[in-house]
């Protein structure tokens, strides 16, 4: 049996800092967070990346 696959939300800070900011069980779920945070007004940049691409978290900016 096949894991299920997660998502990660990352934010890139206006000092270009990348950081994990939390692991979702399903893409809606971090793109909810991801929406909320964009809200928010900061300057960060915020993606979703699933928890197994091979290319690491900036693939999916």
């Amino acid at each position: 049996m096949k894991p299920k696959k997660t998502y990660s939300l990352w934010r890139q800070d206006d000092n270009g800092v990348i950081a994990r900011v939390a692991r979702y069980p399903d893409k809606q779920s971090a793109e909810q967070a991801r929406q909320h945070f964009d809200a928010t007004g900061h300057k960060q940049h915020y993606w979703i990346a699933a928890d197994d691409d091979a290319e690491g978290p900036a693939t999916d900016r």
